[in-house]
């Protein structure tokens, strides 16, 4: 995934987000879970909200995907220069399950 710019903006995989893809099982499993969501990164990476108090950092959730293996939901946290039309992804967790089951809640 990293340095794909296909829409002009291009997708930096920092350091502290590698860290984290092997911590959940490697790229493999992880660039499957986030498809769908480079493509939203690739098309509109500002539309995403910001952490509030973070300038710049903002926040994307996948929820679960049942294929031929269960994929969590996943939670990504990126900083976006819109001036040099960079992505830079910094973490990614699993997300809570409590979080996903609030979200339906609602």
């Amino acid at each position: 995934m990293a340095g794909h710019r296909p829409s002009g903006w291009e997708i930096i995989e920092e350091e502290s987000f590698q860290i984290g893809v092997a911590g959940l099982g490697g790229s493999r499993f992880v660039d499957e879970a986030l498809q769908s969501l480079t493509a939203s990164l690739l098309s509109n990476p500002l539309g995403f909200p910001e952490i509030p108090g973070f300038p710049d950092i903002r926040i994307a959730k996948t929820n679960v995907v049942i294929s031929v293996v269960l994929i969590p939901a996943l939670v990504v946290r990126f900083r976006v220069d819109d001036r040099q039309r960079k992505v830079f992804l910094l973490h990614i967790e699993r997300r809570d399950p409590d979080d996903i089951r609030d979200e339906f809640d609602d």
